[in-house]
């Protein structure tokens, strides 16, 4: 009898660092102020100092709540507070905002962060257990899941107080669907730029050879096979291009305590004569 085909699962590939990704995190989340607030190149007069600060405002409600979705979300699937987690929702609910941040009330910034976070965290699922596609740092469903999301939200519920109405009244509002239908049809477009010029690129790559390293430069790492060595300093192993070789490290020498030095002492020995 055949056997039946080895089910595929996901394998977790640990980041070297959690503070680092935080930490970056943080920095994107300042960046975004700029991002979403700088958009309109001036902050110059009453109207647009108050957009200004709606943009960053939706921007942080988003955030903040998207990180929190995606942290009870992860709490109730892992058992954990996985800091992965939070970090794609709070990305993904600022990301939400970008499509109207300047056109949303703060209650309809705190739903698309939630909507996003959700929008996201579902393509996240449905690339590594239905479709099996490779995301490591899940950036397409940052980007896709959740940008998809606000780009539908601000045809719902952009205010035209804030948007001079006419066509760029939300549907919440007594906008038309004309505004949902432009939203759309600037999805396929993206979507189809993106796809056409991946497709010649990355096709292109393939075709001469470049898409790929070598599997054995995969199983040492492209650090060591391309670099000459490790990014982090985790072993005691010195490499080169074409052959790895153990080079010993002396041994480090204790460090004087500070009772030590205080007293004159350097690695117990008396340095006061």
């Amino acid at each position: 009898s055949t056997k039946p085909p080895a089910k595929k699962v996901p394998v977790t590939i640990p980041g070297h660092s959690t503070t680092l990704s935080v930490l970056g995190t943080l920095i994107l989340w300042f960046g975004f102020f700029a991002f979403n607030g700088g958009s309109s190149y001036q902050i110059a007069g009453e109207g647009m100092m108050n957009a200004v600060g709606r943009a960053v405002v939706v921007t942080t409600l988003g955030g903040a709540v998207g990180g929190m979705t995606t942290m009870i979300w992860g709490y109730i699937s892992t058992g954990t507070w996985n800091i992965e987690w939070v970090i794609n929702g709070l990305l993904a609910g600022m990301v939400a905002t970008c499509s109207g941040a300047n056109a949303l009330d703060p209650w309809a910034g705190i739903a698309v962060g939630f909507l996003g976070a959700i929008g996201c965290q579902l393509q996240v699922l449905f690339f590594e257990y239905v479709v099996f596609i490779d995301d490591p740092l899940n950036a397409s469903a940052v980007h896709l899941g959740a940008g998809a999301v606000g780009m539908v939200w601000v045809a719902l519920c952009a205010n035209p107080e804030y948007t001079g109405g006419g066509d760029f009244t939300g549907i919440f509002y007594g906008g038309s669907w004309d505004f949902m239908v432009q939203q759309c049809i600037g999805m396929g477009v993206y979507s189809a730029w993106t796809i056409g010029t991946g497709v010649i690129m990355f096709g292109g790559l393939r075709m001469i050879g470049w898409l790929r390293v070598k599997e054995e430069d995969e199983d040492i790492g492209m650090d060591i096979s391309k670099h000459g060595g490790t990014a982090y300093a985790l072993d005691d192993v010195t490499y080169t291009k074409d052959s790895p070789s153990e080079t010993p490290t002396p041994p480090m020498e204790e460090a004087p305590s500070p009772t030590q030095v205080m007293m004159g002492y350097e690695s117990g020995t008396d340095q006061s004569a």
